[in-house]
């Protein structure tokens, strides 16, 4: 996009912004590299950032924590925590994990990738109280039936 018709469409939101009642107007900022990363052609994700972060702020989380679901042997849902998912599977699978090893094997079902850890916690300890359970068994219900 050229910086002429960025402008441009920024001059034509204010104006018809004067137009109209002011109270029920919002005015959007433009679309630019600073406010949101728009995806390659055919990609469904699109990062938006925070109001008031930096472009480059997601660039300075180096590792992603995720939450991950398991389905254990006895129908059990297991929900946990890690930063290497790849290297936590292997743990599970290899019965180096205390609460899982007795019920193998344990199959992943799904996972969430959060940029802060702390994200990740409070998502966690949701997961773990009974509405977050609730929520977890209506989210997979199909996986869980078979």
């Amino acid at each position: 996009m050229l910086e002429s018709q960025r402008i441009g469409g920024v001059a034509e939101r204010l104006k018809a912004a004067r137009s109209c009642d002011r109270a029920s107007t919002r005015i959007m900022p433009a679309e630019s590299d600073d406010s949101v990363l728009t995806p390659k052609r055919g990609s469904e994700v699109r990062q938006v950032i925070r109001p008031g972060a930096q472009s480059n702020d997601w660039a300075n989380h180096k590792y992603m924590t995720y939450v991950y679901f398991l389905k254990l042997s006895n129908g059990d849902l297991y929900k946990g925590l890690t930063s290497d998912l790849k290297r936590r599977m292997e743990e599970h699978a290899t019965g180096k994990v205390e609460s899982t090893k007795n019920y193998l094997p344990a199959i992943l079902i799904g996972y969430e990738a959060y940029q802060l850890k702390s994200d990740a916690q409070r998502r966690e300890k949701f997961l773990k109280t009974t509405e977050g359970r609730r929520l977890l068994k209506q989210q997979y219900k199909d996986i869980l039936s078979k």
